[in-house]
């Protein structure tokens, strides 16, 4: 969708606004370029958050120990190869399904 909106306004210079500003008055454009920064802004932040509270457990887990962080990244492994061993057998049922 960006792309396409890009290639039709190869010259404006405000994004969003000019973007929206082709299609409606100005007080509308205001106000979704504005909810368009600030969703974005939000984002940036509680996937800021997100991180930092993983970094918090992954420290907590390190300083228990390495045998607990060994647990865990052999559980995960586990399931990731059980997963695509899971979608590996469905894709050949929807294969043999489709024929």
């Amino acid at each position: 969708m960006f792309v396409k909106y890009g290639a039709s306004f190869l010259e404006a210079k405000g994004e969003i606004y000019s973007w929206l500003s082709s299609l409606t008055n100005e007080k509308f454009v205001f106000i979704g370029a504005f909810i368009w920064l600030a969703s974005w802004v939000i984002w940036l932040v509680s996937s800021t958050e997100v991180v930092g509270m993983l970094i918090l457990v992954v420290t907590f887990a390190a300083s228990r120990g390495i045998d607990k962080i060994a647990k865990v990244a052999s559980i995960g492994g586990i399931v990731a190869f059980a997963i695509s061993i899971l979608f590996s057998l469905l894709s050949i049922f929807v294969l043999i399904q489709g024929l």
